[in-house]
């Protein structure tokens, strides 16, 4: 399930004279190829440049350095204004899910199997909260919000018949949401709390993550919280979304208040800092997930005609290696969008192994196995050692 929302308007970027959209006159094609050539030290991007002289067919030279630049960086783009000149990137934010919730009702479970673990867990999403300035846990989150999921719930298994044999097994489904929530939640609210008060440092988590022993069938937890602190570099998902803000009001025209602050008349842009949150629930075992349902509801609803603010970035060509920069930042936030949905990927199969899986009973299982093992082990010893001595 995906959120369908309005996305974010180029007509900036064509407005003027876009290559993938106009043509530019002799005058400014030798002018944008001389801010370009200016702009950048790689001599790999000058060589698609052909035949760089203002008298020699300046707009193909143009043309065909731009159409490389397409094919190897699809959300680039070029524009001149008034004798200016720009290269900018678009849907830089590749995610394809518009709403990465995590849902952490894995901990309960994973307590049960080895509470140390899941106490390392909670404190490596906190710390990832707090680096990122995001969702719940512990910043809060307008699109989440655990009495409303509770409350609605209950409203929808109460106000519902739920006649046919497809129709229970739909409210077994949200029931054990449901119960998620009334017991276990509860049992980790303070814990919850006390996180809250007190900062993860990432440096500490990453070391007791590095040099925490487990049984290698929870290997795989270890290594998604590894990703998670690997996540946390130098820019923020906060920074992101400011950033992110601002380029999407002014390029859709919005004005701003008497202190300086964008009108919002018809809801507002839902940026990376909305969309990335911790949750409670997740998936149930009829494969329903009443949780994503009512936050792709709320942002609808908070978005309004809005849609998602996607992360952009639009530079004036002025010094040299201007655009190299450009270029390198591009590749760094392209990789960091990509590798967030990637993370949330194997977070949510992780969740599942715990919450949906047998992981526990086969945990269980290999444990009591060991142990007869041992006992026969042991019976073994013994009993020779008995024959030895008569």
């Amino acid at each position: 399930m995906k959120t369908k929302l309005k996305s974010l308007s180029q007509e900036y970027v064509y407005a003027y004279s876009d290559m993938k959209t106009g043509i530019l006159g002799r005058d400014q094609a030798v002018m944008a190829l001389k801010a370009i050539i200016r702009s950048t030290k790689n001599e790999k991007l000058l060589k698609q440049i052909d035949n760089i002289k203002p008298g020699k067919d300046p707009h193909g030279s143009l043309q065909n350095f731009l159409e490389w630049l397409n094919e190897n960086y699809a959300s680039l783009y070029f524009r001149a204004k008034d004798g200016e000149f720009f290269f900018g990137y678009l849907n830089c934010d590749d995610m394809k899910s518009s709403l990465l919730p995590f849902p952490m009702d894995f901990l309960p479970a994973l307590g049960r199997i080895n509470r140390k673990l899941s106490n390392l867990a909670m404190r490596t999403c906190y710390a990832f909260a707090y680096y990122h300035g995001i969702g719940e846990p512990y910043h809060g989150n307008r699109l989440y919000n655990d009495e409303w999921i509770y409350d609605g719930l209950s409203d929808h298994i109460e106000s519902n018949q739920f006649v046919s044999d497809e129709e229970r097994k739909e409210r077994r489904g949200y029931q054990e949401t449901l119960d998620s929530y009334e017991k276990e939640l509860p049992k980790y609210a303070k814990r919850f709390n006390h996180y809250c008060k007190n900062t993860q440092d990432l440096d500490v988590v990453s070391k007791q993550i590095n040099e925490f022993e487990c049984d290698e069938n929870l290997q795989f937890v270890i290594d998604v919280l590894k990703i998670m602190v690997d996540l946390c570099g130098e820019k923020t998902i906060a920074e992101y979304s400011n950033e992110a803000v601002t380029i999407f009001m002014e390029a859709n025209g919005a004005t701003t208040d008497d202190d300086g602050y964008y009108s919002e008349e018809d809801g507002h842009p839902l940026t990376l800092e909305d969309r990335v949150m911790f949750c409670w629930g997740g998936t149930n075992s009829n494969e329903q997930d009443y949780v994503f349902y009512e936050i792709e509801s709320a942002a609808n609803s908070f978005a309004g005609e809005w849609g998602y603010a996607e992360y952009s970035v639009d530079r004036e060509l002025k010094s040299s290696g201007c655009l190299d920069e450009l270029l390198k930042g591009y590749n760094i936030d392209t990789t960091f969008f990509n590798r967030l949905e990637s993370l949330w990927r194997v977070f949510d199969k992780m969740r599942n192994k715990i919450v949906l899986g047998n992981l526990e009973k086969q945990l269980k299982d290999e444990s009591q196995q060991q142990l007869l093992s041992n006992q026969n082990t042991e019976d073994i010893l013994t009993n020779a050692f008995s024959r030895h001595l008569h």
